[in-house]
């Protein structure tokens, strides 16, 4: 239960900060949201780090998600495309085009998973780090 209070408490921020929860507050009403979680007696974690950069190590793990998934997507795209060219026009390369977009695709679809489990692990790691054990 203790590995999951980190994601818990980031969500219930989230939540408060769109306005979800206390009442529908906006996110201009931080200072009221602070002042009532802490009546409440609720810790008071600033999940956004609001004007904190993110360590490198996240950032890298961030960029490398973003970027394998706008890949798989565009091979996608790509694929389909030359299958549905390929169908129309009746042209051989076309067809090979597509099985290559297809290929590429599930290598992009894998390096994307892959990334973006490396991504939210990394998130865990550099906050466990951070957090005072106990």
């Amino acid at each position: 239960m203790a590995r999951h209070h980190f994601l818990e408490e980031a969500v219930h921020q989230l939540a408060i900060l769109r306005g979800v929860g206390l009442g529908n507050l906006r996110p201009l009403d931080l200072a009221r949201q602070v002042q009532l979680r802490a009546a409440r007696g609720e810790p008071i974690v600033d999940a956004l780090k609001l004007g904190r950069p993110d360590p490198p190590a996240i950032s890298e793990a961030q960029r490398m998600f973003l970027l394998t998934r706008d890949l798989a997507t565009l091979s996608l795209l790509l694929a389909v495309s030359y299958l549905g060219a390929s169908l129309i026009i009746s042209i051989p390369a076309f067809f090979w085009l597509a099985a290559g977009g297809g290929v590429l695709y599930l290598f992009a679809a894998t390096s994307s998973r892959n990334n973006g489990n490396r991504f939210a692990l990394t998130v865990l790691a550099e906050h466990s780090a951070a957090s005072p054990a106990s």
